[in-house]
């Protein structure tokens, strides 16, 4: 896990605050009105997540958080009407992550000593298309009354990304706890101006376990003001362009090889469920 400045999305602070304003005016519509943008089941990776559609563990409660796709590998609809500016500001900090995540990549391209600076990058040439599912996820949290939590429920559980890396920005609610090596969790400070950069599991299977992924988890605040209070965070998921290979690169078997786009199938298909919970 690693962090920079919101600066490195060039005009980065405005960007967050505009989608951070969208994305609150959308979770504040009632439910019917948000069901009509629904994400749609399979690979179709766009639209509205209502709390309880996903589930990382099916053996604990439902995580009590809801969300907002954007990918453009799926164009689907957009509350143009109820929430003018939502689409202009996702696909606007889509395409800053885009440029971002290129620069990232071939930064690890070097530090993992290949010659080619472009090696990573040309695993994503399709970012921004429709041969390439890397997403834009708003999150929302609703505030919590005491009544409506379970023993054992967080907002989210803990879990690593199944993807490259995982941009993250979180507001100034904060909450963000990951996973050091030695199985403590720390908790982050929260600055809507810092992105937090994690190692999702496809770079640990490129990499044969030399980079692993970060586990992460955001529990039930403590402080009564912030269990009350809605927490936001956005979220872009890097991934592999759907004919990639997800296979380790130095030729270690340690995990079967499988097309990314295969991949992303397992994966969708063991966390979302076809009915509303």
């Amino acid at each position: 896990m690693q962090k920079c400045g919101s600066r490195a999305l060039g005009q980065g602070a405005r960007m967050i605050t505009e989608i951070f304003n969208n994305s609150k005016h959308f979770f504040e519509l009632g439910e019917s009105d948000k069901s009509k943008y629904s994400r749609t089941n399979g690979l179709r990776n766009h639209g509205y997540v209502c709390i309880g559609r996903e589930r990382l563990d099916p053996s604990r409660p439902i995580d009590l958080k809801g969300a907002f796709n954007y990918t453009p590998m799926d164009p689907g609809e957009w509350p143009t009407e109820e929430v003018p500016g939502m689409k202009e500001s996702f696909t606007n900090l889509y395409n800053s992550f885009r440029l971002l995540s290129y620069n990232v990549l071939d930064v690890l391209s070097l530090a993992l000593g290949f010659e080619d600076r472009h090696f990573f990058r040309n695993y994503h040439k399709g970012m921004g298309g429709t041969e390439n599912p890397s997403t834009l996820r708003a999150l929302h949290y609703p505030p919590l009354p005491e009544t409506d939590v379970k023993q054992g429920q967080l907002r989210c559980t803990e879990h690593v990304d199944h993807r490259v890396l995982t941009f993250l920005v979180q507001d100034q609610n904060g909450g963000l706890e990951v996973c050091n090596r030695d199985g403590k969790y720390i908790r982050l400070k929260p600055d809507p101006e810092c992105i937090c950069i994690i190692i999702g599991n496809i770079l640990q299977r490129f990499t044969s376990d030399k980079l692993l992924a970060t586990k992460h988890r955001v529990r039930i605040p403590e402080d009564d003001v912030l269990k009350q209070s809605t927490r936001q965070s956005q979220a872009f998921f890097l991934h592999p362009d759907n004919d990639v290979i997800i296979r380790c690169l130095d030729g270690n078997d340690a995990y079967e090889p499988i097309s990314s786009i295969d991949y992303l199938a397992w994966r969708f298909n063991k966390y979302f469920k076809e009915e509303t919970i």
